[in-house]
Order: structure tokens, then sequence, then C-alpha cells
């Protein structure tokens, strides 16, 4: 397997793009489910004219080097015992149920339980962690295969069939929100209800894997654990379709999470930030803090609401603690200011890009680093 670590820088966390919205009827998610490996195979939305299916295809069919142990809801961690690390994975359960609603699968001493409920037109997904051994166990670099179809193989499937699957990994108030190519409705969002994603992983892209046509196997991080004999941790999200950005927001606030905002996401030096965090009721806490700095918010309504000069040259990392015992935050960078960005990527490319030694091609300016 081969996994490239995202390269994004966080701030982009927030950007979406635009897009058109058309109404849709019924919403409904549907889905199937792998009967060898217990993990969803299709995921689809009611009423869609495209009948799109929003995951990769795990079964090598439409990418040779993609097979069933990416799919949706299986993953992989390190167990760690003592001095002792170990790479586990979950593939095939050792249970399943209700048709693939109910899986319980073993990654060395741990049991993984996952169950699948609809609720309304909505699907949701609890996943429970257990220690079933004798030992105290630390699980690290956990990921869950979240396939999402976002690759490019040609313009027709792009606008109708495929995803440009916008990732925030914002602790308690993480989400996804997948948006088809095309800009028509309906789309698909995913928001975190219990637990917390701190990252996402790329899986299965290089120079003989697709290279720039696709985007991976997506893996949403988990929070490192640490678990006694007998004790669990529980995460789990919502599936649901959605006609745009705004309905997307809407849709999250009313799943009990937060939204949080800033005004820009690149400011320069001495600039103002005006950071928010929206909740769809009232939220009692919150607290924002640069490092060891804690910097007041303001409450208005269901907003909280803070402004924070912005001095410190380079990545400026703001944790907002709010509610009971939850966590997301903000990342922005800053700059000295515009002129001197666009002078220093001028003149990175002159250094980098352009050939100097070329006879056929002396000057020109090429889109790779040399």
């Amino acid at each position: 397997m081969e996994k490239v670590k995202k390269m994004l820088p966080k701030f982009c966390g927030f950007l979406f793009f635009g897009t058109m919205c058309t109404f849709v009827s019924a919403q409904k998610i549907n889905y199937q489910v792998n009967p060898q490996t217990g993990a969803l195979q299709t995921l689809s939305i009611a009423n869609d004219p495209q009948k799109m299916n929003w995951l990769v295809v795990t079964d090598g069919s439409q990418y040779r080097w993609v097979k069933e142990n990416y799919g949706w809801g299986l993953g992989y961690a390190t167990q760690v015992k003592g001095n002792r690390k170990e790479k586990v994975s979950w593939e095939i359960p050792a249970e399943m149920k209700q048709e693939g609603n109910e899986l319980v699968y073993m990654a060395g001493d741990i049991r993984i339980c996952v169950k699948r409920k609809m609720v309304e037109d909505e699907l949701i997904e609890e996943y429970t962690f257990q220690n079933q051994g004798k030992d105290k166990v630390a699980l690290v670099d956990i990921g869950v295969y979240t396939p999402f179809n976002d690759n490019y193989p040609g313009s027709r499937t792009c606008i109708n069939a495929r995803t440009n699957t916008h990732i925030w990994e914002g602790e308690n108030a993480a989400y996804v929100n997948a948006l088809r190519m095309g800009g028509h409705a309906p789309h698909l969002g995913l928001v975190l209800t219990k637990g917390a994603v701190k990252g996402y992983e790329i899986w299965e892209r290089g120079r003989d894997k697709g290279n720039s046509h696709t985007r991976g196997i997506i893996a949403l991080n988990l929070p490192d654990l640490q678990l006694m004999p007998g004790k669990e941790y529980s995460m789990s999200w919502c599936l649901f379709a959605h006609k745009g950005i705004d309905d997307f927001r809407q849709k999250l606030l009313e799943k009990g999470s937060v939204f949080v905002s800033c005004n820009k996401y690149v400011f320069e030096k001495g600039e103002k930030a005006c950071i928010e965090l929206a909740a769809e009721t009232s939220i009692q806490k919150c607290v924002l803090k640069n490092q060891d700095i804690h910097i007041p918010m303001k409450k208005r309504g269901n907003l909280w609401i803070a402004e924070v000069k912005m001095d410190q040259l380079g990545e400026n990392r703001f944790d907002i603690f709010y509610g009971k015992g939850k966590q997301t935050h903000v990342t922005c960078l800053v700059i000295d200011n515009v002129d001197s960005l666009i002078k220093k990527r001028v003149d990175f490319i002159c250094d980098h890009q352009q050939m100097k030694e070329s006879n056929t091609r002396k000057d020109a300016f090429m889109v790779y680093d040399k």
C-alpha cells in the first residue's frame, strides 16, 4: 500500500468553491453492503437523475490497484502494548448481522463494532473500539477508509458522477462536504456527531497510480486512544443529502454541530481577524486560545465572536473550546505584505522554473520545479 500525507495548508480547510443548486424532492441516502467485507460498496441519493455512486468501486474495476481492503468503514491502526508496536487492520468481519448493518471486527486486542441505521432519509454510522485484551493498549495512527469518488476520468463523467471532497478535520466539529463536480444537486454531506476527527490521509496515489487524475483513497484519522482492558471509545457520523453550501451549513447546525469561520484566512501583518463560531442552539461557554494566550469571545445570539490582531508571521492556529469538553480550531496565515509575497513567488519561478541551459527551450517557463 502507498500512503501520501495531505500537503494542502490547513487554513484552506474552510474554503469551498461555488455551486449551483437545483431543487430535489426526496433525498434519501441509499447504500449497499459488501457481503464479504461488510464495507459500504455503493452510496447513492434517491431521485438523483445521474444515479451517481459517491464511492470509488473497490473491486479493482475502477482502479486495478484499489481492492476490497479499501472499502468504506474498514481501516487500520497501530496497537501499542508496552514497548511493542503492531500494525493492525480490520478487513473481514468476525460477525455480520442485520444484512450488514451490525458488524464485529477484530484487530489485535481491539474489537470494532460497526452499527448502521437509517433515521428518516439519513444514514447514521457508529464505530466502537473496545479493548478485549488483558493489558492497557494505546491505539495510534487510526484511519477509517472513506473512499469518496474524487477523481477525473473525463469531463462528462466528472460533471455528472464525481465529487470534489472538502474535508474539515476540525476535531469534534469535523465534517465532509462532497460537492458534485458539475455543481448541480443533490450533493453529499458527512457531519461528525460523536467523537473526533483530527486529520486525514491519502492512500494509493502516485505516478503509477493515476497521478493527478485521482485524489486517491481518503482515510479519516481518529485521535490516539488509551484503552484499559474492557474500556471503549465510540464515534459516529451522519450522512445526508443537501442542495448546496448554504443548505449543507444549515443541516450541519441542525444536527448539533458547530460551524467555525473567519473573515479570511490569509492576512497581512497587523490586520484584524474576525473568528466566529455558529451553532443552532445557544452554547454557554466558548474559549479561544492561541498557544497559551486566552482571547475573549463575545456572545451574540447563537454566535461567539473574537477579534484578533494578526501580528505573528507564519501559520497561526486558534483552538476553540466550547460546550462540554468539545474542541475545534481555525488556522490562518500571516504574511508581511502581498507585494513581498508576489516578489518571492516571482523570484522562485525565475530561479527554479525557467530553463537556462536548454538550446531548444532557453528562457521558457516550465510548470515544474527544477
